[in-house]
């Protein structure tokens, strides 16, 4: 991050077609076309900084440079975190850890480290501080986790913790260990099959932070939303334009990572069918349709429901043909005892075809039931 070019936190823009001629793309910026004009604009800008340069020019100002202000003094900064941490690790004279993984562990936490000799064990951690120490005993601990400075009492990040187990000094070498119920920061070589490509220095990325939060794969926390008007015309999120290094791809593990794309490799620049099956929630939370009826209730029903109206209300006209919809708008005629209701389609792939005997039974044969939900 000499420079910051490899950088992949940047804003993203993306477009549908919907509304628009087929193959026309209706939120193109600076478009000519004055009939692809856009309609509707779905923002997602963070105000934290997950940015893997950011954070560390502002890490190396405040340590070598100086502690003058500096222009990220008013932002706040994010970094994804993980309970558990695998790697291999050097054991020095001392009962000093290297390990090349910055870490926040606190009392309960515990380790377990393999290939240890006589230490491999699972440890406790019952204290910790951060005062330089000459000397450990026994049940006593170094970890150093900039894997810079083996000498414990000079380095500014070591960490002197306690453990309920004796440790014995007397293995020095490698090791395995494996760190639980802890926050460690999850860096791309935690998360990632391979290095990252589409960047300068690949080989440099394995300590990259926030892997999990770079804009392709938060773009999926919204699909839901996008895709709901992309069903019928079967369209696409379509990759526009960015900041930063777009061309970079990353390939998550996929046993146990919802953000993994299914494993497979994903590209800052790609784009998403509406039904891409690798995708988090692609399913539309709702289909743009609206259902309006009429629906007699008390004014004691109609408060109670409109307390509360998230959810979705069932209904149906004939016993047979169901429908589900979210509440949209509904109001109140006293003189008349009803209410009406307006409902944004629910996605169900089989709404249409829901029976009574599939959705818990006839409640009363007037024009239009809700059914709760």
């Amino acid at each position: 991050f000499k420079n910051g070019l490899d950088e992949i936190h940047g804003r993203r823009s993306y477009g549908t077609r919907v509304g628009a001629a087929k193959g026309t793309l209706l939120s193109l910026p600076n478009d000519k076309d004055p009939n692809a004009r856009l309609h509707n604009k779905l923002s997602r800008v963070s105000k934290f900084i997950a940015g893997n340069y950011a954070i560390e020019l502002t890490r190396r100002k405040n340590l070598q440079w100086s502690l003058d202000d500096f222009k990220y003094d008013n932002d706040n900064f994010i970094i994804g975190l993980s309970n558990t941490y695998t790697g291999i690790v050097s054991i020095a004279p001392g009962n000093v850890i290297i390990i090349n993984n910055p870490l926040n562990i606190s009392p309960g936490s515990t380790f377990t480290l393999r290939g240890a000799g006589a230490n491999s064990n699972t440890y406790t951690i019952t204290s910790t501080y951060y005062n330089p120490f000459a000397s450990l005993s026994h049940n006593s601990l170094g970890i150093v986790y900039t894997g810079a400075n083996t000498d414990i009492a000079d380095n500014p990040f070591a960490t002197h913790i306690t453990v309920a187990e004796s440790f014995v000094a007397s293995y020095h070498g490698e090791a395995t260990i494996t760190f639980t119920n802890c926050k460690f920061p999850e860096v791309a070589s935690a998360v990632l099959q391979s290095p990252v490509s589409g960047v300068i220095a690949p080989e440099l990325t394995g300590n990259w932070l926030n892997m999990s939060l770079t804009p392709a794969r938060m773009l999926q926390n919204n699909l839901s939303l996008i895709t709901a008007g992309l069903q019928k015309i079967k369209g696409k999120v379509q990759f526009i334009t960015g900041t930063g290094n777009f061309e970079a791809a990353t390939q998550m593990y996929a046993a146990g990572k919802q953000e993994d794309y299914s494993g497979r490799r994903l590209s800052e620049m790609q784009s998403l069918d509406w039904n891409d099956p690798n995708a988090r929630n692609v399913k539309p939370l709702w289909l743009p349709e609206i259902y309006r009826f009429q629906y007699p209730l008390t004014y004691r029903q109609f408060k109670q429901v409109l307390s509360n109206p998230h959810g979705y209300v069932q209904f149906y006209k004939f016993p047979t043909d169901v429908k589900q919809g979210f509440i949209l708008s509904m109001d109140y005629q006293l003189k008349t005892g009803m209410a009406n209701f307006e409902l944004l389609k629910m996605y169900n792939p089989d709404a249409d075809r829901l029976s009574l005997t599939e959705t818990g039974g006839l409640l009363s044969t007037e024009v239009a039931h809700p059914m709760g939900g």
